[in-house]
C-alpha cells in the first residue's frame, strides 16, 4: 500500500465517524440514507437510469501534492453531493449540515505520519461553476496534510 491511499484509508474511516448516524434523501431508495463514501472516484454508470443514484455521497481522493527533500504535502479534496427531495431552503440547509459534520475534522490534526494543515479551503457549489444546480447541492473540501520527506518515502 502507497502512503497515499494510507492516507485516503485515514480520512474515509474519518468521515465514517464524522457522518455516523446521519441521513440525508437517498435517490436510490426515496428515502433517508446514509452517506456512501469513496475512495478516489464515484462509481462507473452502468446506465443512463444509474445517473444520480449516487447521491448523498463524499469522495476522498488525491487532488495534488508537493515534495521537497525535507517536506511532503499532499492535498485531498472532498467531494460531496447531496440530492434534495424538497426546496431549495432545505437543499441549502441539507448541504450546511454536512458542512457542519465534516470541519470537526480539523479537531484532530495527528495523521501519523501526516500532519493536518490549517486553514482548511472549503466552499459550497458545483466545482465547475460554484453554484448549486437544484435538487443537486455540492461541498467541496481541500485537506492539506504535511510530513517529513523521510516519512512518506517507500522503504
Amino acid at each position: 500500500m502507497t502512503a497515499m491511499t494510507g492516507l485516503l484509508d485515514l480520512v474515509i474511516t474519518r468521515l465514517a465517524e464524522l457522518t455516523a448516524g446521519q441521513q440525508f434523501y437517498d435517490p436510490a431508495l426515496q428515502a433517508q440514507g446514509d452517506p456512501r463514501l469513496y475512495k478516489w472516484a464515484l462509481p462507473p454508470k452502468r446506465t443512463d437510469a444509474a445517473a444520480g443514484q449516487d447521491f448523498p455521497f463524499i469522495v476522498a481522493r488525491i487532488r495534488s501534492g508537493r515534495s521537497d527533500q525535507h517536506r511532503d504535502s499532499i492535498i485531498v479534496r472532498l467531494y460531496c453531493g447531496l440530492r434534495t427531495d424538497g426546496d431549495e431552503a432545505a437543499g441549502n440547509a441539507d448541504i450546511q449540515r454536512l458542512a457542519d459534520l465534516l470541519l470537526p475534522i480539523t479537531s484532530s490534526r495527528s495523521w501519523p505520519p501526516y500532519s493536518l494543515a490549517l486553514p482548511l479551503d472549503w466552499f459550497f457549489g458545483d466545482p465547475e461553476h460554484g453554484v448549486q444546480p437544484h435538487p443537486d447541492y455540492f461541498l467541496t473540501m481541500d485537506l492539506i496534510f504535511q510530513a517529513h520527506a523521510t516519512a512518506t518515502k517507500r522503504r
